[in-house]
């Protein structure tokens, strides 16, 4: 094979003959990822250039002006012609640091200024595996995955088998057929015996009538092949059934267990997954466009954490009872700014948070001149020895997108289950700039209450607004009504996001941020010593396991523990900085708080009253 124009490597099997459970892959050079070429035909094209071509399907509303839509968010292009311009109106539009709970610095370096996501391929995120700490690469987005076999599905189907025979040949020889077809299923799916040491089974059925029978055989045993036949002296009137081990079925079986391992391994696995690479998307948004598109239920997918509508990402999702070519399928366009591939089979679906965190690759454009050039590399210098406290960034409060929802205070009533107010928050008419339209149809809620002429001035890009609108049309609560917007979910991790960003601050601002003190919290792993914890700024629920540490409820054997710092370990600075996590506050579990001035805070903070 020579590399081709464009840094494709033309490959000659054709997608038309690959298979589910068929074919064996092809190693693929490194940094580069399979894609249908010109002609249907796979090849394998730099990570680098398929990157690019995603982002460039999609209409770039960053902070470059250049290619900022501004007539999709009612503005004139002319209004904002210059850079400085632009950048003015992005900070009315947009909220303060200390909106969103940031307001503290580890380093005295002077900041460096400049635009972040100017253009979505400066920001690209990709999802660290939690069982082996390396992160979510597409590589493949052109190949179907081996199909597994669901045995014990297989096993229940035949029992349905036998109450499927008996209406046709009574309950005798029904069960001599099923106790035949186990027999010969059992000697393949244990290694005890060849499928074919039972080749034929005879029964005499009498006089009854055989028709509809074969499909019933089809349908419930297909791996018997079975006839009908008068016998030799028709006269006697009976009829006989023979049954015969189907071994072209066993031998396509043969090979699809040799792909994925053995039945052990397979017959549980039923969740697809797969890496999503996206850009102009966020995470939730996506999912349902797609469910939507598959017609199917968006709680067929799940995945570990949301990622950035700026930007080029990422992730890991998995499906259940979707097949996977139809998946693959959103890959020819009909999705711009859509990559899915990698697809593979597990035995479980994904929850939120089960993830090893995230790695970015960040450009920075237009950073503030500095005087001396050697403050520029005195400023990263002191970033990389002092680092900095890792908040939730804008992106995940919404504001970069075009509606003006409150995030924050919506998340904050649906949190607390304040319904009646956190429908009147979410089509509040927003004070900062926006679009006449939806400036429109928020006022004419709130003075009129008028649903019907609100949902028909609402523009488009108002999604969540609009879905409310709706439900309420449609007469739904409001309690409802609220919990039916497509980021209900997204608002409420803002407000928590938030919380998290001031117990940070809180942390920076009386705390020592030179190594840990009394009551912080460090991860340590089972199999390492507490100096090598590993850095996180949430988790799941906890079980105690001794006076200074919790055990994670982690399916994972080498899953980290909760550790408190003690006075001693704070006096002998055991722990870094960097070793100090913080706990995700949230309405379904019960936080751990660190063992400190924070835990106070914290509940006064959210209103946790207890310990």
């Amino acid at each position: 094979m020579e590399a081709k124009e464009g840094g494709i490597e033309e490959r000659k099997r054709h997608p038309r003959n690959q298979k589910e459970g068929k074919g064996k892959r092809d190693e693929r050079a490194p940094g580069t990822i399979r894609v249908m070429s010109q002609g249907n035909i796979m090849a394998d094209k730099s990570r680098e250039v398929v990157l690019k071509e995603l982002c460039s399907r999609q209409t770039c509303n960053a902070l470059d002006p250049s290619l900022y839509d501004f007539e999709g968010a009612g503005l004139e292009r002319e209004k904002y012609s210059s850079l400085q311009d632009y950048i003015e109106w992005t900070k009315e539009k947009k909220s303060s640091d200390d909106d969103v709970g940031i307001t503290e610095y580890v380093t005295g370096a002077p900041g460096l200024g400049g635009l972040l996501k100017a253009r979505w391929f400066d920001f690209r995120v990709n999802e660290m595996r939690l069982e082996e700490e390396v992160p979510v690469l597409l590589t493949d987005a052109a190949s179907l995955p081996p199909r597994p076999w669901p045995l014990r599905d297989e096993l229940d189907n035949q029992d349905a088998g036998f109450y499927a025979l008996k209406p046709h040949f009574g309950k005798d020889v029904a069960r001599r057929a099923f106790l035949f077809a186990s027999e010969v299923f059992k000697n393949f799916t244990t290694g005890e015996g060849s499928a074919g040491e039972l080749q034929r089974c005879t029964v005499n059925i009498g006089s009854r009538d055989p028709s509809g029978a074969d499909k019933d055989f089809a349908r419930f045993f297909p791996f018997l092949k079975v006839s009908f036949a008068l016998p030799i002296q028709a006269s006697e009137g009976s009829r006989t059934l023979t049954m015969t081990a189907n071994q072209t079925w066993f031998k396509q079986r043969a090979r699809a267990l040799a792909t994925c391992g053995g039945i052990e391994k397979v017959e549980e696995k039923k969740y697809l997954s797969f890496i999503l690479a996206k850009s102009g998307w966020d995470t939730t948004t996506l999912v349902n466009k797609i469910a939507s598109y598959l017609k199917v239920n968006a709680r067929s997918f799940t995945f570990a954490g949301l990622k950035d509508k700026s930007g080029i990402t990422e992730q890991e999702v998995r499906s259940y009872g979707i097949a996977p070519s139809r998946l693959l399928g959103l890959n020819d366009g009909k999705m711009k700014g859509v990559l899915l591939g990698n697809f593979k089979y597990v035995e479980s679906p994904l929850r939120f948070g089960q993830h090893g965190g995230n790695r970015f690759e960040i450009l920075l454009r237009h950073i503030r001149p500095l005087r001396e050039p050697s403050m520029l590399n005195k400023t990263m210098e002191e970033i990389s020895r002092r680092g900095f406290i890792n908040y939730f960034g804008h992106q995940r409060f919404g504001n970069s997108a075009a509606s003006m929802m409150p995030s924050i205070a919506v998340g904050k009533l649906l949190s607390k289950e304040d319904w009646e107010s956190a429908v009147s928050e979410t089509l509040r008419p927003p004070s900062l700039s926006c679009s006449p339209n939806e400036r429109k149809a928020k006022l004419m809620y709130a003075k009129h209450k008028d649903v019907d002429e609100a949902l028909k001035l609402m523009p488009g890009y108002c999604h969540d607004e609009r879905v409310l609108l709706q439900a309420l049309k449609d007469g739904k609560s409001a309690k409802e009504a609220a919990l039916s917007m497509p980021h209900a979910r997204l608002f409420k991790f803002a407000y928590w996001s938030r919380v998290w960003n001031l117990m940070a601050s809180e942390r920076a601002r009386r705390m020592s941020m030179e190594h840990a003190v009394e009551g912080d919290i460090v991860l340590v792993r089972k199999d390492r010593n507490k100096s090598e914890a590993i850095l996180t700024s949430h988790f799941s629920s906890y079980t105690k396991d001794g006076e200074n540490t919790m055990r994670f409820n982690i399916s994972n054997s080498n899953a980290p523990e909760i550790h408190f710092v003690t006075a001693k370990e704070e006096k002998e600075a055991a722990f870094g900085i960097s070793e100090v996590v913080l706990p995700m506050v949230d309405e379904e579990v019960y936080p751990v708080l660190p063992k400190n001035g924070l835990k106070t805070f914290v509940r006064r903070l959210v209103g946790i009253s207890s310990a």
